[in-house]
């Protein structure tokens, strides 16, 4: 029983630990300017002018539609380089600033019949467009995506990816950990089932904690940190889930 409190204590610990060093600076982090209000949407034919988007509910949108977002810029803020954060379902994207495309998303992969996939989109955001109009274009690529409107926010660029990893801290070390238990217990067993067929099950089981440890890394976006490709992240998600 000692060994076992013994045990739990230091995984207790150690998980304090690691959370007190991600969000030492949390506050900083967390500074972020919120495209919130007075938003002029088309979705379709159908036009919503002085949107609130945390209040803006709609049907399901299906494949093909289309919808169109402007508001105006913040006029200031003290980011040295900013990024803009959108949240990304399967859609194609197309940011215009003042009428002038300045960022594309996915318009190649509609034109291969490949998916767009689901995440957060980060797009240099620059001083130049303080005060402008922002315009968001996007057409949809697979029925029921969504049917209410993700925030939209700007932060500093250098802290993008901290602040993905302060508000996925959670899901960080408990990906971590399903990978790393299934890894080394598979790395045993198959040895083990060498020897004995009777481990078998043993070893489905660690390899089903690798793929569930890739899922929630992949869901919580916490993935993103390795700037891999929003589309091969959603492919690792729907694989992983498939597989376990």
């Amino acid at each position: 029983y000692i060994w076992i409190v013994y045990a739990i204590f230091s995984v207790m610990l150690v998980i304090y630990l690691a959370d007190h060093l991600i969000c030492k600076d949390i506050l900083n982090v967390s500074n972020r300017i919120f495209l919130e209000d007075h938003w002029n949407i088309t979705m379709n034919d159908e036009t919503y002018e002085d949107v609130e988007l945390s209040s803006f509910i709609f049907d399901a949108v299906k494949k093909g539609d289309k919808i169109t977002m402007e508001t105006q810029i913040p006029k200031e803020w003290e980011y040295g380089e900013a990024a803009l954060f959108i949240h990304n379902r399967h859609t194609t994207l197309s940011m215009y600033v003042d009428e002038v495309l300045e960022y594309e998303y996915g318009h190649e992969r509609v034109k291969e019949n490949k998916a767009t996939g689901s995440g957060y989109l980060l797009i240099n955001f620059y001083d130049e467009y303080k005060g402008k109009t922002l315009k968001l274009e996007y057409t949809v690529t697979e029925n029921n995506a969504f049917s209410k409107f993700s925030e939209v926010w700007i932060s500093e660029w250098g802290n993008s990816y901290r602040y993905i990893v302060t508000q996925n801290r959670l899901p960080m070390l408990v990906g971590a950990f399903l990978i790393v238990f299934g890894f080394v217990v598979t790395m045993i067993l198959v040895f083990a089932v060498t020897i004995s067929t009777k481990y078998i099950n043993v070893l489905l089981l660690a390899i089903f904690s690798i793929c569930m440890g890739i899922w929630t890394l992949c869901y919580y976006n916490v993935t993103m940190i390795f700037s891999i490709p929003l589309y091969s992240i959603s492919l690792m998600e729907c694989m992983s889930l498939f597989i376990a």
